[in-house]
């Protein structure tokens, strides 16, 4: 009997076909070989680049997380920043206000109550233009002539000791 399938195959088919059958499979077993190894090699590939890929996403997300930081610590000291220049021009306002009040005396204190809300200089000169030109009317309808009363020139040297003596009283 029939020791091996090659043999059988090889007795129904004759040799020589049996032979181009056995290259013909020894060829297809190479070409396997070759592929699975080609096919490892480009698995190897994939991984060494998966790996790359995570390791750069890692490197990119700890970046990000710094930027972050950073950014989230600028804003901070932005706004800090922000609060004490608010605190200096509150304080520059106030200073002004003080000023412009000591620099009108003959606007009336009542007049200027609208001044605690002004929060900038344009709004104090606003309020001060505004609360002179209701002065100048008032002065108008009164009858008031506008800056300092004229005065009357005395000759002094053509005065006695005692008209000298006089006018100094009454001034």
């Amino acid at each position: 009997m029939f020791q091996t399938m090659q043999e059988i195959v090889g007795k129904l088919m004759g040799d020589e076909r049996m032979a181009e059958a056995m290259a013909d499979l020894a060829i297809l077993r190479d070409e396997t070989a070759s592929i699975e190894t080609q096919w490892t090699a480009r698995n190897t590939e994939l991984a060494t680049l998966q790996e790359q890929h995570n390791a750069m996403m890692d490197q990119m997300k700890a970046e990000a997380a710094q930027m972050q930081q950073d950014f989230e610590s600028k804003f901070q000291m932005h706004l800090a920043t922000e609060s004490e220049m608010q605190a200096k021009i509150g304080a520059a306002v106030q200073a002004y206000k003080k000023a412009t009040l000591a620099a009108n005396p003959e606007i009336p204190a009542d007049m200027m109550a609208d001044m605690g809300h002004a929060d900038s200089i344009d709004a104090v000169d606003t309020m001060m233009t505004k609360a002179k030109a209701h002065v100048d009317q008032i002065k108008a309808s009164l009858g008031v002539p506008g800056g300092a009363p004229a005065r009357n020139r005395i000759d002094v040297a053509s005065m006695s000791s005692l008209e000298k003596i006089r006018h100094a009283i009454s001034q």
